[in-house]
């Protein structure tokens, strides 16, 4: 129950129980000079004026639109209901913004796992057998010194494109609808092509990048020892790799070597 004591003040604890908020909060409020006590006695007691109610309520209501306490300021200054309309209506848009991100963020964190679970069910990482691939679509991200600007490196899966001393990183598009959906306006067509379908000599690397390219070698040479004609260039697609296994030991590359009769 709420004694109202003082004429028609309310101490810190009667307000914080009011709003089954903590008492820290409204002091962290008063430090920021969001919500000043009325009244400060000489022993600290804070005492708040009954109207203060309907600001707290006001901020509360602000903090579950998710504005920040410097916004929360800003729209408290605002006394025009027309500027506190167009506020919200910005406030709105940020949100519709905020919200399309972290469902993108959401679909690249399922994306990664539901690939390394899908890549990992079955495996046998001695094998080396051909296997069968669909078209796939990539996009272009460059050389390895580019593409950490890139926040699409961070969201998509990475294939590596090894030819000669030549090597190109992509990232690889399951969904190129999706793709657009999720990133409209950022995809240049120019730098989008494809690995056709065909047949692709397929063994595993685990461990360190670097030493990508002797496993590949040592694939190539059982291909040939099976009299299977190959290309001249692999790819490469990390499974296991630095962001979600910090010993790069266990890391887990799929190379494959197209062959040369697709």
């Amino acid at each position: 129950m709420i004694v109202i004591v003082e004429e028609n003040l309310l101490n810190i604890g009667e307000l914080a129980n009011l709003f089954n908020i903590n008492e820290q909060t409204l002091r962290y409020y008063n430090k920021v000079g969001l919500l000043v006590p009325f009244k400060k006695g000489e022993n600290g007691y804070r005492k708040y004026k009954i109207e203060q109610i309907y600001t707290l309520a006001t901020i509360r209501y602000l903090r579950n639109l998710d504005y920040s306490i410097d916004d929360i300021k800003n729209y408290l200054d605002m006394m025009e209901y027309e500027s506190r309309i167009s506020n919200l209506t910005e406030q709105y848009k940020l949100l519709t913004e905020k919200i399309f991100r972290l469902q993108n963020i959401q679909k690249a964190i399922q994306r990664k796992t539901s690939f390394v679970e899908e890549k990992l069910k079955g495996i046998n990482l001695e094998d080396i057998t051909v296997v069968e691939n669909e078209r796939r679509s990539y996009m272009l991200l460059g050389k390895e010194k580019s593409i950490y600007v890139n926040n699409l490196f961070y969201r998509y899966i990475t294939m590596v494109e090894y030819r000669k001393d030549k090597k190109t990183f992509l990232m690889y598009m399951k969904d190129f609808d999706e793709f657009y959906h999720e990133n409209p306006g950022i995809l240049n067509k120019d730098l989008v092509n494809f690995v056709e379908k065909g047949k692709f000599l397929t063994g595993y690397h685990i461990g360190d990048y670097e030493g990508i390219t002797l496993t590949a070698e040592r694939i190539r040479k059982e291909g040939e020892k099976r009299n299977i004609l190959l290309e001249d260039y692999f790819i490469t697609t990390n499974i296991i790799d630095q962001f979600i296994e910090s010993n790069r030991d266990k890391y887990i590359t799929e190379i494959q070597i197209p062959l040369a009769n697709n």
